[in-house]
């Protein structure tokens, strides 16, 4: 073929000789028109000296080979190859070789670069022409090498993906086979990827959730949602349960979901496979199984301190009616007897003796004791029971009413510190305990002219008060008994007393979470300290 572009002319001098050959310059003509026009690049070769590959000459070329290379070639005929192309060295010994031997080349690859056209990638083949010359049809598939490249470039990045992702992630087949897994994933399940291949999701599935996942696949394949996330169980390889998070979509042969219900060629619509994403939430399932637990026995506990709590205000109902009732029977006749030794001493205060009427009187202080314990016992009983309400409270100030109610002797020095706090607390109780407190020191006290300090520290969380006195002290041994019912150290005939204030005041306190505390040495006074929650 390329024989007769050559020699061309020389037929066109004979056919003017023969008309016979007027068919075959048309045949020419035809045959280099289509040369002309074809999209392949066509260069021809003349290796001048088969010995020497450096004698190569361009003879011709068509139009595509100057488009594709990017050089106008036209201006090259009948220069040497290393002039039109300065870096194709490393190819003239293939096209010698064809030249000589008279065989083609299959159809290889090339990659070419220089200053003139870059570097690109071309589809080679090579063929033998008559008079030592070649050949060379080429194609430029530099965009469809560099599509390749990336795609392979898009696939490793996708494999490492695949491979290194912290979730299993899973191709799978309609039928359910695992086709292809990541390392992952079978971590997960406890097979390896050898072993799972030869399975179906369908063996490793717990039976009690089969059921719901093939329902969502259908609803998959039939075009009703695009993917569906539910929690599972698999049956690891040694038979435990495996908890996972799967998500499921469809992969399409059309490309994406998406692209192929676009595009207008329903045959790339077929569905190819399942991509899978497992993510194993056995320690959530534990602790969300723990939890519901949890919930169930505190509900259960909540029914129960509720009845608990009904049943002890019934109770305290109860004893409220119990104390009231009891409170008023023994009081009753204890006023009785007071009122019928306070006649029967009017009757004969001429004829009764002056020991008798140290006996009435005696009586009727033992009748007054008796009123005070029922007293004692009812407010020592209500501590705790009865509400209280939250007030804001100035120390300082409920201090002073509690000294004013008391009424110490005109010659009783009592101080109050300065940096009494101002809060929000139960006033009535805390009110209370200082009454006690500052009523004993005042009752025990020895002399007329007694001094009481009180004092408070800050603790942050607490306040520490202080009610001290310099009153006669209690002993070591004793000092724990003054907090029990009924506890007197004096003898009731020398000091009225009933015993229950100080345990009156421990129970205050450590019902509101403080506590109390007694620091005294005989004949050097005594210091109770009471911690209150601020």
């Amino acid at each position: 073929m390329v024989q007769d572009f050559k020699f061309a002319t020389n037929q066109e001098e004979n056919s003017k000789m023969n008309p016979q050959l007027d068919v075959q310059k048309i045949q020419l003509e035809f045959q280099a028109d289509i040369i002309k026009n074809m999209q392949f690049g066509l260069i021809v070769w003349h290796l001048k000296d088969p010995k020497d590959i450096t004698s190569f000459q361009l003879v011709t070329n068509n139009r595509a080979a100057s488009q594709l290379t990017g050089v106008s070639l036209e201006n090259y005929v009948g220069k040497r190859m290393s002039e039109c192309f300065s870096t194709i060295a490393e190819n003239r010994e293939r096209y010698a070789e064809v030249a000589r031997s008279g065989c083609q080349t299959d159809q290889h690859e090339v990659y070419y670069g220089d200053e003139l056209m870059g570097g690109k990638f071309f589809s080679v083949k090579v063929f033998p022409l008559p008079n030592q010359c070649i050949g060379v049809v080429f194609d430029n598939i530099t965009e469809r090498k560099q599509a390749e490249e990336a795609l392979r470039e898009s696939d490793e990045r996708f494999r490492a993906t695949f491979e290194q992702a912290a979730v299993g992630i899973a191709h799978v087949g309609l039928d359910g086979r695992w086709l292809r897994v990541n390392q992952k994933l079978c971590e997960i399940v406890g097979y390896s990827p050898e072993e799972l291949i030869k399975l179906k999701f369908q063996d490793i599935t717990h039976p009690d959730d089969l059921e719901t996942d093939l329902n969502y696949i259908r609803q998959l394949l039939t075009g009703e949602i695009e993917h569906f996330s539910l929690e599972k169980r698999y049956i690891h390889k040694s038979g435990s349960i495996v908890w996972i998070n799967l998500t499921v979509s469809l992969a399409y042969e059309g490309g994406t979901r998406q692209e192929c219900f676009q595009s207008s060629i329903t045959k790339n619509c077929e569905p190819k496979y399942f991509i899978s994403v497992i993510e194993e939430i056995n320690d959530r399932k534990e602790a969300e199984i723990f939890l519901e637990q949890r919930a169930d026995e505190l509900t259960r506990v909540n029914t129960i301190l509720a009845q608990t709590t009904t049943m002890l205000k019934k109770r305290n109902d109860e004893l409220d009616q119990f104390a009231y009732v009891a409170s008023h029977d023994l009081k009753a006749p204890l006023r009785a007897i007071a009122s019928l030794s306070e006649w029967m001493e009017e009757d004969l205060a001429d004829k009764l003796p002056e020991e008798n009427q140290q006996q009435m009187r005696l009586l009727r202080g033992r009748v007054r004791r008796m009123e005070a314990l029922i007293n004692g016992l009812l407010e020592y009983s209500r501590v705790g029971r009865i509400h209280s309400p939250l007030l804001m409270v100035n120390v300082t100030t409920l201090v002073k009413e509690v000294i004013d109610t008391l009424a110490p002797p005109p010659t009783f020095t009592i101080e109050v510190e300065p940096g009494m706090p101002t809060f929000v607390t139960k006033r009535l109780l805390l009110q209370q305990v200082f009454s006690n407190l500052i009523g004993n020191a005042i009752n025990h006290h020895t002399c007329s002219n007694g001094h009481i300090k009180i004092s408070v520290q800050d603790r942050e969380k607490y306040y520490e008060f202080a009610v001290s006195d310099d009153g006669p002290g209690i002993a070591p041994e004793y000092q724990n008994k003054v907090f029990v019912m009924f506890q007197t150290l004096e003898a009731r005939d020398q000091k009225e007393g009933t015993g229950v204030g100080l345990a009156i005041v421990k129970k205050i306190i450590e019902t509101e979470g403080g506590r109390i505390s007694l620091d005294s040495q005989v004949g050097a006074g005594s210091t109770f300290r009471f911690t209150w929650s601020k």
